[in-house]
C-alpha cells in the first residue's frame, strides 16, 4: 500500500505508530523470506521434523494467504510412482566361445628387475588378461 505526504496524519504520536507497525511488519516478511529461502535452497537433510516423526513443511503466513493454502495441498496429496520390474541386460562383450583355441603370452621382467635393493626377491602383484578374435 502507498501512501502519499497528504495521506498522512498530522499527529507525531499516530505517526510513530505507524512507523513502529511497518518496522514490525517488515521484520516479519523478513523473516518469511528467510524461511522459504532455506526450504528451498537449503540443505534437504536439515528439514525440521513434528512430533509424529513427518516432515514440517508447512508455515503460518495467516489464514488468507495462497502461499499457505498451496503448501498444504502438495503436501496432502503425495505422488507415488509405480514402477514395474524388468530384467537388465548385462552389459559389456560376451565372452568367446570355449571351443576356440587359447594362446597363453606371459610377458615378464628380466630376472635382474626382479630383486630387491636389499637383495630379497620382489613378489608378483597382479596380472592383467585378455582375451582377443583374430
Amino acid at each position: 500500500m502507498k501512501l502519499a505526504a497528504d495521506q498522512l496524519p498530522n499527529d507525531t504520536k499516530l505517526l510513530k505508530e505507524l512507523v513502529i507497525e511497518s518496522f514490525n511488519e517488515i521484520a516479519v516478511l523478513k523473516e518469511q523470506v528467510q524461511s522459504l529461502r532455506a526450504l528451498i535452497f537449503g540443505r534437504k537433510s536439515e528439514k525440521s521434523k513434528s512430533e509424529n516423526g513427518t516432515e514440517q513443511f508447512l508455515m503460518d503466513f495467516g489464514e488468507d494467504s495462497d502461499i499457505t493454502v498451496a503448501v498444504e495441498d502438495a503436501v496432502k496429496t503425495p505422488e507415488t510412482i509405480q514402477i514395474p520390474a524388468h530384467a537388465r541386460v548385462k552389459k559389456g562383450r560376451k565372452p568367446l566361445a570355449e571351443h576356440l583355441p587359447r594362446e597363453e603370452r606371459v610377458i615378464d621382467i628380466p630376472d635382474a628387475d626382479k630383486v630387491c635393493e636389499c637383495g630379497c626377491m620382489k613378489t608378483v602383484i597382479g596380472c592383467e588378461k585378455s582375451e582377443q578374435l583374430e
